[in-house]
């Protein structure tokens, strides 16, 4: 049975409210006609839902619901309201839903089953672990199931959202980035929209804000493990140069980057954001490999490059430190078929040649001198 509070400064509203639930079998363990002391029973008792008055004497609504929202991490929030107008701002308390007054037990009904499926759904995704990957396809999984965000600008903003972790992101910029139309009031109305849904996606998912929250600065905080690219910009942030203390959580960050970053969204923001982060993760695995290298790891070397490579199929230097490290060790067969692969890559994309030394060891490889 669900349990309920209800919230409403007109008698005549909270009990016909309080009636309509009871028919539906409906627990009301409590009624406010302000909001004195309803946070604090609201955090104590824990009920399933909270059916909230907007417009009241001395209070809104809409605040009271931003701050249960912050505090609370379960328990819903159903708007009811006489004022339709209030819809798009009740946005910010990302409310499960909006019922405008006077009450349809048919619309009631609706929202009831929708609270019930959400509980149901959370209860068995309980105890999941979140995972949001970036490099390659932009995925959100928890525990056995992919949370799923209903239109592509929803997956767009979220990803901005995550790949722009610690920097200040301001309102209308993030506007103009993600739904820049020649339409400010819609693309406004597009963002507040598509915050809910992104929220209340992850919410009925059963994702708990200590391992997920968007803040109303737009700022996000992702727990450690959870998110590919949060993770290796925090380490990017916090080691300033391989050593032996940072080599091992590098191998696990290096293992994070299974592609390009974003592949599937098509945005000139991301194609940006691509092209710097790219770059970063190759810097970092070259550097990693010239660690192995000067430890005298040189089968690590040579699979840190390779890596870069993969990464980047026209890195230069990723090519050309491999060539090195094969004329190094002597490795005449890896050389050459590096090498054959270097000269494709190079007058393909450059129309050039490599380097005369690497040309004249593969000559001396091939018996060609």
């Amino acid at each position: 049975m669900l349990r309920a509070v209800i919230i409403d400064d007109e008698r005549p509203a909270l009990d016909e409210l309080s009636y309509l639930l009871k028919e539906d079998s409906v627990e009301v363990i409590a009624t406010f006609q302000n909001t004195e002391g309803a946070l604090e029973f609201i955090l104590t008792t824990k009920p399933d839902v909270v059916f909230l008055d907007i417009e009241m004497r001395g209070i809104n609504g809409i605040e009271f619901g931003v701050e249960l929202q912050n505090r609370t991490e379960k328990t819903a929030v159903i708007f009811v309201t006489a004022y339709p107008e209030y819809a798009l701002e009740a946005f910010r308390a990302y409310p499960l839903d909006y019922i405008v007054k006077p009450v349809d037990e048919e619309r009631l009904a609706r929202t009831l089953r929708h609270i019930q499926e959400t509980l149901v759904h959370s209860a068995g995704a309980g105890g999941g672990n979140l995972y949001i990957q970036c490099f390659g396809k932009f995925e959100i999984t928890f525990g056995d199931n992919k949370v799923k965000l209903p239109t592509k600008k929803t997956r767009e903003l979220l990803a901005y959202l995550i790949c722009n972790k610690g920097t200040m992101i301001y309102r209308d910029d993030l506007i103009q980035l993600v739904f820049g139309s020649d339409d400010s009031g819609k693309d406004a109305n597009n963002l507040r929209v598509s915050l809910f849904r992104i929220r209340n996606a992850f919410r009925e998912a059963g994702v708990g804000k200590d391992r997920f929250l968007i803040r109303d600065d737009f700022s996000v905080d992702i727990a450690d493990e959870v998110c590919d690219i949060a993770d290796f910009q925090a380490f990017l942030k916090n080691n300033l140069r391989i050593t032996a203390s940072n080599i091992g959580q590098a191998e696990k960050i290096a293992n994070l980057l299974n592609g390009e970053l974003l592949t599937e969204i098509d945005s000139l923001w991301v194609t940006e954001k691509r092209e710097l982060v790219m770059s970063q993760a190759e810097e970092l695995i070259i550097n990693m490999s010239i660690f192995h290298l000067s430890a005298g790891f040189t089968e690590q070397a040579e699979a840190a490059l390779l890596r870069v490579i993969f990464l980047n199929p026209v890195s230069e230097p990723g090519y050309s430190r491999l060539l090195d490290l094969y004329m190094r060790t002597g490795s005449v067969f890896k050389y050459r078929f590096c090498y054959e692969r270097y000269c494709e890559m190079t007058e393909k994309e450059f129309g050039e040649r490599p380097p005369k030394i690497y040309a004249d060891f593969y000559a001396k490889c091939t018996g060609s001198v």
